[in-house]
């Protein structure tokens, strides 16, 4: 697996990320996501070096941060890297955007993004 390395960054992302948008499904419903499938694609991923997983707040239909909790979290945090979004469209005020923050990362069960972009 090839990396790259960026300024002020401690670890260096893998150039083939994944995405956690369009995870394998149980049924029709967007947020019945297979979390046995999804699991070992991403035990899969991570032992081929790929370290770079990314979410957003309305991805499966606001199941995907709830996914990375229970699935990434199995793995030690310094072995991958998360990158979450700030769903803009949705946001009132800054502090409404710090609620939301906080709910991503309580969701996602982590203390920190490793990036965190504008939706």
């Amino acid at each position: 697996m090839e990396y790259r390395s960026f300024p002020g960054i401690k670890s260096s992302p893998s150039l083939l990320g994944f995405g956690l948008m369009r995870l394998p499904l149980n049924s029709e419903d967007s947020a019945d996501i297979n979390y046995d499938l999804s699991f070992e694609m991403i035990k899969y991923a991570l032992e081929q070096g790929i370290n770079y997983y990314d979410t957003a707040y309305m991805y499966h239909s606001d199941q995907s941060e709830i996914f990375v909790g229970k699935m990434l979290t199995q793995f030690p945090r310094e072995s991958y890297l998360l990158a979450d979004k700030l769903p803009m469209f949705r946001i009132e005020t800054l502090n409404h955007a710090k609620e939301i923050l906080a709910e991503q990362l309580q969701k996602c069960r982590v203390d920190y993004f490793d990036y965190y972009l504008l939706h």
